[in-house]
């Protein structure tokens, strides 16, 4: 038999499940985009499989861990037949939630005419070990960003919160959580895949196992986010890639908070070589003081808000799709603001 000619016949032949994570607003949805530009490459759009509590007791039963998860928006959003996915993993002795997952994005990329699938899920990040528990030989790729970048983006968006202090801890957690896992991981920061988009890409398919193919540096013409849900904060995603990575890379915030989320997420900024910001005047003690000062009201409401959210996701029986969704876009009410007119859509129907 001949020597393998290239990396993904070495790699379980190229089947090895691939899993995009990192903070939110870091790049994930450009990347998820970007590879499923390739003509053998599938990420699911935020499946979300790790990401309910009250599931993982369930991991052992794939028919109980499906009868729950088909009930979540993540799921619904990926419109695939229930029927299909429970043929897949029933097929399998003694299936398990891990058979449901794989039958979830192998279906995804059927459907689509490929081979190679995955998903793309940022607070997958929390669940690595998890992933590598259930798939062994799962490729990883972490997404990168600035975390002031970060932390001026979430202020924007309606699931995040609306406290700059609460956000940099989120993105300084999701880092540190990748950082803590044992596996191989690929990292690959936003501003280097905006500055070079070749050369990030072609590493990443490197590490995934995959060929070289000119069509990941253009995916608005091949397709590549054609099956993003409709939400305005993933119209960027779409176009494609260009800009300078360090414009405004701190103008959203105040020289004040900028000093902040540098200092609450020194370790990522120091793992993933970004340096503090230039200013010709720092922030003082007391300026500093003063923005925490005004972002205590932001957490107490973030707080208040999040408590009822979070208890939907515990509840025995999970809550209709469309009032789960409208609790997580209720965070912060106030980013609406940015995105006028927009009416969230409804949650698809379940397809038999």
């Amino acid at each position: 038999m001949p020597a393998p000619s290239t990396y993904h016949e070495r790699v379980n032949g190229g089947t090895a499940p691939v899993f995009v994570v990192g903070s939110g607003r870091s790049g994930t949805s450009l990347v998820r985009a970007m590879l499923n530009a390739h003509p053998r490459i599938h990420l699911t759009h935020e499946a979300s499989f790790y990401v309910d509590p009250r599931a993982n007791r369930l991991s052992g039963d794939a028919d109980a861990w499906f009868a729950r998860y088909r009930q979540l928006f993540p799921f619904r959003f990926l419109e695939l037949s229930c029927s299909a996915l429970t043929t897949r993993f029933r097929s399998r002795p003694s299936p398990e939630r891990a058979d449901v997952v794989r039958a979830v994005m192998a279906e995804a990329a059927d459907r689509r005419g490929k081979v190679r699938f995955g998903d793309k899920t940022p607070s997958h990040a929390r669940c690595l070990d998890t992933i590598v528990t259930d798939f062994p030989d799962a490729r990883i790729l972490h997404v990168v960003r600035d975390p002031v970048a970060v932390v001026a983006s979430l202020a924007r968006m309606p699931w995040a919160t609306s406290s700059h202090g609460l956000n940099a801890l989120f993105y300084a957690h999701q880092v540190r959580e990748v950082g803590r896992f044992r596996g191989e991981v690929c990292t690959l920061r936003l501003e280097d895949i905006l500055a070079d988009p070749e050369s990030q890409l072609r590493r990443a398919l490197a590490f995934i196992g995959e060929d070289w193919d000119p069509a990941v540096l253009d995916h608005p013409t091949h397709g590549g986010g054609a099956d993003t849900p409709p939400f305005p904060w993933f119209t960027d995603a779409g176009r494609p890639v260009a800009g300078t990575p360090d414009a405004n890379r701190s103008a959203t915030l105040s020289p004040a908070w900028t000093r902040i989320v540098e200092r609450t997420a020194s370790w990522a900024m120091q793992a993933h070589r970004y340096h503090p910001a230039r200013m010709e005047l720092e922030p003082t003690a007391r300026a500093r003081a003063a923005a925490h000062a005004a972002d205590a009201l932001e957490v107490a409401r973030t707080v208040r808000r999040s408590a009822g959210t979070a208890s939907l996701w515990l509840r025995s029986t999970p809550p209709p799709a469309d009032e789960a969704l409208a609790a997580v876009l209720s965070i912060n009410p106030r980013a609406w603001a940015h995105y006028p007119g927009f009416q969230i859509p409804p949650v698809p129907a379940e397809s038999p």
